[in-house]
C-alpha cells in the first residue's frame, strides 16, 4: 500500500525515521527527500505521487502549520480529495509532532493524534493500526471488485474504560456474504474470536492498580492497557476462506507488542471444516514438506534480516530456534502460496519488527496432493460465479 508523507522541511530528519519504520512494516512510503531523483521535474513528480497514493500521512508541527506555501497547498489538496472516498475509508491520517494548533479543515472532520516525535509511543502504534485498517479496507475493496467471489463487509467492536485498571479495546472482523448464506458459521466464528479477546481484557476491572504517583489520581498511559485485534482475509472463494489475525497489546513498558495466528476453513453446504495446512500434501510427504518449509523460511529470513540490518552480524541461532517453533497456527493458505508469519522476537530482536515468508505452491509441487478430490484441487480449481 502506497503511503505519501506530507511534511515541512524543518521536520525532515524525523520524517526520514518514520519513512524507514514504514518500510520495515512492509508498506510503500513516498517522500520527496528520499524518492525524488536527480533530473526529475520535482513539482510534477510530487503532484503525480499525491494523486497516486492510497493513504497520506500529514505531519503537523509548530513549523508546518504556520508556514505559508507548498505545505498548505498539500494539506488543502488532501482534505479536498478525502471527500471523494467513502466516509468509513481511511485516507488522510493527521499526525501532530508537537502541541501545534491543528488546522480547522482537519480538526472539524478527522480524528488526529499527537505522537510527540516518538516512534516507540502507543500513539505511533495507533497510527500503524490505522494503516493496517486502511490496507484491509483496500484488500476488501479489491475482493469485492471480483464478482465471482463472496462480498465482504468490515465490522468493528470497540470498548474503552478510563480508570486505573482501564483499557482501550478495538477489534475488527469481516462479514462474508454469499449465495445461500454459505458463510454464516464462518461469520459467527470470526466474531467470537474478536469478542473473546474483549472478554479476557475485561478481567482488568478486578486487578490492583499500579503503585505509582499520578496527578489528581487520574489514569495515565501506564494504567490504560491498549489491546486490538485485526482480521485480514488471506484468500476467499465460495468453498474456502483463510484469515490472519494480528493481536496487538500494550500493557506498560517501553513499547507494545503483537503476535499472529491464522485460521483456514473449508466450507461445504454451509458447514465449516477447520483445515490444517498439512492436508494439502500427500500423506507420505508431510514430513518432507515440513522440512522443506523450515529450510525455505530459514534462508528467506536470513536474507530479510541481513537486508534490514545492512549487516551479516546478527544471531543466526535465534533464527534457527525460531524456525523450529513454526506451527499450523502461523501458516496461512492463500490462492497460490503458503504464508508463514513471525512476530517480533520470534527470530530476532524487537527492533527488526515482524517478518513474513511466502512460499509459492510451485515450490511445494512435489509434496502436494493433486488428485481430483484432494483439498488442494478443491480450493485451486477454477470457480464459476454462483447465481
Amino acid at each position: 500500500m502506497k503511503v505519501f508523507l506530507s511534511y515541512a522541511k524543518e521536520d525532515k530528519e524525523f520524517i526520514l525515521e518514520c519513512y524507514e519504520e514504514l518500510k520495515r512494516k512492509n508498506l510503500n512510503p513516498w517522500m520527496d527527500e528520499h524518492d525524488l531523483l536527480p533530473g526529475q521535474a520535482w513539482d510534477e513528480c510530487i503532484k503525480a505521487n499525491m494523486r497516486d497514493t492510497d493513504v497520506v500521512l500529514v505531519f503537523m508541527s509548530s513549523d508546518s502549520v504556520s508556514k505559508v506555501g507548498y505545505v498548505q497547498r498539500e494539506l488543502k489538496y488532501f482534505a479536498d480529495k478525502r471527500k471523494d472516498h467513502p466516509e468509513d475509508s481511511i485516507y488522510l491520517i493527521p499526525i501532530q509532532l508537537d502541541k501545534c494548533k491543528v488546522p480547522d479543515t482537519i480538526a472539524s472532520e478527522i480524528q488526529f493524534i499527537n505522537i510527540n516525535r516518538d516512534l516507540n509511543s502507543k500513539e505511533w502504534v495507533k497510527v500503524l493500526r490505522s494503516l493496517d485498517l486502511a490496507a484491509k479496507q483496500r484488500n476488501i475493496e479489491k475482493i469485492n471488485e471480483d464478482s465471482t467471489k463472496p462480498r465482504i463487509e468490515l465490522k468493528e467492536i470497540s470498548e474503552s474504560v478510563r480508570s486505573l485498571t482501564g483499557y482501550d479495546f478495538n477489534g475488527n472482523y469481516p462479514v462474508i456474504k454469499a449465495a445461500h448464506d454459505n458463510f454464516r458459521e464462518i461469520n459467527d466464528l470470526t466474531y467470537s474470536i474478536v469478542l473473546d479477546q474483549l472478554i479476557h481484557i475485561r478481567q482488568r476491572l478486578f486487578e490492583k492498580p499500579l503503585d505509582i504517583e499520578r496527578e489528581n489520581n487520574e489514569p495515565t498511559y501506564q494504567d490504560i492497557y491498549d489491546i486490538s485485534i485485526t482480521t485480514d482475509i488471506g484468500y476467499v472463494r465460495n468453498n474456502f476462506v483463510s484469515f490472519v489475525f494480528t493481536n496487538y497489546f500494550y500493557t506498560g513498558g517501553a513499547h507494545g507488542n503483537h503476535n499472529f495466528f491464522t485460521k483456514n476453513f473449508y466450507v461445504k453446504d454451509g458447514k465449516v471444516i477447520f483445515i490444517n495446512y498439512t492436508l494439502l500434501f500427500q500423506q507420505e510427504s508431510i514430513l518432507d514438506a515440513d522440512a522443506f518449509i523450515k529450510s525455505y523460511c530459514h534462508d528467506d529470513l536470513l536474507a530479510q534480516i541481513a537486508y534490514r540490518s545492512e549487516s551479516e552480524d546478527f544471531d543466526k541461532e535465534w533464527v534457527k530456534n525460531g524456525i523450529e517453533q513454526i506451527t499450523a497456527e502461523v501458516i496461512l493458505i492463500k490462492e497460490r502460496s503458503l504464508e508463514i508469519f513471525f512476530a517480533p522476537y520470534a527470530v530476532t530482536a524487537y527492533a527488526f519488527g515482524d517478518f513474513k515468508v511466502e512460499i509459492p505452491f510451485y515450490k511445494l509441487s512435489k509434496f502436494l496432493d493433486k488428485t481430483h478430490s484432494s483439498l488442494y484441487s478443491q480450493i485451486t480449481a477454477y470457480e464459476y460465479e454462483e447465481t
